[in-house]
């Protein structure tokens, strides 16, 4: 069956699926000899959707005959209509996530993920718009050095964080399915920590401070390489260790 004018149900943001095969029976009067040459390519069937009964979401079927010794009004459609189902187009703005797939070259960490634009518009049935958990791009940093930058394709992610196939959903349009990622590779040191215990006479009566231990004593720190090259130890603000009146560890 050939569907026509089906943008009569988009142009009102509404898409349809097929309740049944998309096919038609016919019955022909005519002579048995001309019966038996018959073909399946001598008959057009087609769905109207301008004529469709809005009631009952049928779409009545007519049927022509290309065999110039049929005529149309020998052709009876045992088929009399196409019943599909109805369903809304909706809009929602969505936020663009950038997934960073992979582990940076040792000395390295990611940073900062940003992409352009950062939000796009998805319109869908409802059905399909109800399952998308987010929308966002995938960027390789497997084993990089250095911050990553791509054109990458835009995916739908269902609440499991799968990619959804969208390629045979009807009505789905998307404001941008190109989206400029950037992943920001930033550099790792270690750096020893500074400290100083204050409170040492003053800890609670019957008690005597005896030492202080730091675990770890080093952590690793990120940023851009220019930023970590002046920084060699980090020092815990004063007050943070005082052991004033302490009677425990």
């Amino acid at each position: 069956i050939e569907i026509i004018n089906e943008e009569t149900l988009t142009n009102n943001d509404m898409v349809y699926t097929l309740a049944g095969p998309a096919t038609a029976s016919v019955r022909v009067r005519c002579p048995r000899k001309l019966a038996h040459s018959l073909k399946i390519s001598d008959f057009r069937a087609e769905a109207d959707f301008n004529n469709m009964y809005t009631l009952t979401n049928q779409v009545p079927i007519t049927i022509t005959c290309n065999h110039m010794n049929v005529a149309n009004d020998e052709i009876t459609c045992l088929t009399p209509s196409l019943q599909i189902e109805l369903e809304d187009i909706l809009t929602k703005k969505m936020d663009v996530v950038v997934n960073a797939k992979g582990t940076p070259e040792k000395g390295y960490r990611g940073g900062e993920m940003t992409a352009s634009p950062s939000t796009v518009t998805v319109r869908a049935p409802q059905s399909f718009l109800d399952q998308i958990s987010y929308v966002g791009v995938e960027v390789n940093v497997e084993g990089v050095s250095q911050t990553v930058m791509k054109l990458a394709e835009l995916q739908f992610y269902n609440a499991g964080g799968n990619v959804m196939d969208s390629s045979e959903v009807k009505g789905l349009h998307v404001s941008y399915t190109d989206i400029h990622a950037e992943v920001e590779i930033l550099n790792v040191k270690t750096v020893s920590l500074d400290y100083t215990v204050t409170g040492q006479d003053a800890v609670a009566d019957g008690y005597l401070y005896s030492g202080i231990e730091i675990n770890p004593g080093s952590i690793e720190i990120s940023g851009r390489k220019t930023t970590l090259a002046d920084i060699s130890v980090l020092r815990i603000p004063d007050g943070e260790l005082d052991v004033s009146g302490a009677d425990s560890n």
